[in-house]
């Protein structure tokens, strides 16, 4: 994968709540998916994926959007909520810069998913990486 380009216009929100790395959050309040802005002037296109980087092997895929450009956006991964019953859990929401619209199978299989071999395949660049927690 090619190197991290900080961005700070993406932001990812549960309700009113802003993730960022390191943030806390309920099970309650990631029962349904968050929404996300991205630079409106760019052009670009652009992806989103949440995971669980602590299951093996290598992560457990929670939601996938491609093809983000504007107000387009394609769900190829539908968002599964995390799903635990007691403790603090980790995931990572990765913002993966496009070099144009991708055609993706939506057929992900959530348990084998590997984000650095799913950008290189596509040849995408990551630009931002969210690493948070949800507490149970």
């Amino acid at each position: 994968m090619n190197r991290v380009v900080v961005s700070t216009n993406m932001k990812i929100h549960y309700g009113s709540r802003l993730v960022e790395s390191g943030s806390t959050l309920s099970s309650e309040q990631t029962r349904a998916h968050p929404q996300w802005t991205i630079p409106s002037d760019d052009g670009g296109w652009w992806t989103l994926v949440m995971v669980d980087p602590d299951t093996t092997p290598p992560s457990f895929i929670h939601w996938m959007v491609v093809n983000m450009s504007g107000s387009r956006s394609e769900h190829v991964v539908e968002y599964e909520p995390p799903a635990h019953t007691m403790g603090v859990r980790r995931y990572a929401f990765y913002w993966l810069r496009q070099n144009g619209p991708v055609s993706i199978s939506s057929s992900q299989d959530r348990r084998w998913f590997s984000v650095h071999a799913f950008a290189k395949k596509y040849g995408m660049t990551l630009v931002s990486r969210i690493v948070w927690w949800v507490n149970w």
